[in-house]
């Protein structure tokens, strides 16, 4: 009896690591395949992907905090969950910022035809005799390559956000790796300038975001 008793609980914890190692390889793979609204709101699933690494770090993160003994903490580890927090949220808002804007059909088109209007514009001023009509020409052909100027630098912008998500990720993957190997708690000192460093892209991502409200404000009061 004592022998089938054991036969079933290495069964059953066979069976149990069989279902946790299957679970771990499609959970990904399920948080992608996400409808758009289960998604955060995010289309863009690179972006998604993104926003999941970083919850997975701040929960991952918070439970490696808690499971120090009381005599192994301080007062940066306590603190840490606070600023995974503040973090995971900046990555968060530019993530559903920049994908918004991605998803924007005008931008898009504008960002393909605008040059076309742009060549067929200096072509025109390029065979105008009549004075009036160069003058419309020229002003038409200023407020085209000024759009395209304020294109540009929203496409630029973003994509210098994507790289600032990416950076901040990583950061947050060195301090759980910090954490795992207890150099957070024997080196506070590290830990610190860790952190500090990560702020500052943190702040950074912020400032991106500013400046992508900013540019959509623009936008909305030209209209």
């Amino acid at each position: 009896m004592a022998a089938f008793e054991i036969g079933l609980i290495i069964i059953v914890f066979f069976l149990g690591s069989i279902v946790g190692v299957v679970w771990t390889l499609i959970l990904p793979w399920l948080s992608l395949n996400k409808e758009p609204q289960e998604r955060e709101g995010i289309v863009n699933k690179t972006l998604y992907a993104h926003v999941e690494r970083a919850l997975t770090y701040q929960a991952q993160i918070g439970e490696a905090v808690d499971s120090r003994p009381d005599g192994r903490k301080n007062d940066h580890l306590q603190a840490v969950t606070h600023q995974i927090k503040q973090w995971t949220t900046a990555i968060r808002e530019l993530a559903q910022r920049i994908d918004q804007f991605q998803q924007d059909k005008l931008i898009h088109e504008d960002l393909t035809g605008v040059p076309q209007v742009i060549e067929s514009l200096q072509a025109r001023l390029d065979n105008e005799a009549n004075p009036m009509t160069r003058i419309k020409l020229e002003q038409a052909l200023v407020s085209r390559q000024e759009q395209l100027a304020f294109l540009t630098q929203l496409q630029e912008t973003m994509e210098q956000a994507e790289i600032e998500i990416d950076r901040t990720l990583a950061a947050l993957g060195t301090i759980y790796s910090q954490l795992l190997i207890g150099q957070s708690a024997n080196h506070a000192a590290d830990y610190a300038k860790v952190a500090s460093k990560v702020d500052e892209q943190v702040r950074q991502l912020r400032e991106y975001l500013e400046v992508l409200q900013e540019v959509r404000l623009g936008a909305a009061a030209k209209e």
